[in-house]
């Protein structure tokens, strides 16, 4: 279990290393400190857009953040795999 290197400056590059070096607890912890608030926001987002207007209960954003990283992990980290933009916006808006 390496550490994060310093040099993990764009999140295209975050997103190919976490893909593939899936053990490195580094990577994710990184990934998890940059991409963690905009997941939780867009699923709690996604919730009152959907739902009746209202923010879910809290239990409901933890839920469907599990979900989210589920997703990101599944079937040998395909959807980080299948990220073809070069920026971190494209980033962003791709985990959103």
């Amino acid at each position: 279990m390496a550490d994060l290197s310093p040099t993990v400056n764009t999140n295209p590059e975050l997103f190919r290393l976490c893909a593939n070096n899936p053990d490195n607890d580094g990577y994710w912890q990184e990934f998890v400190r940059r991409f963690n608030p905009l997941l939780a926001r867009t699923t709690a987002v996604a919730w009152r857009r959907n739902g009746q207007g209202d923010w879910p209960p809290a239990v409901v954003p933890a839920d469907l953040l599990q979900d989210s990283y589920i997703a990101i992990v599944k079937n040998d980290f395909r959807l980080l795999h299948n990220f073809r933009g070069t920026t971190n916006a494209e980033a962003e808006a791709y985990l959103a």
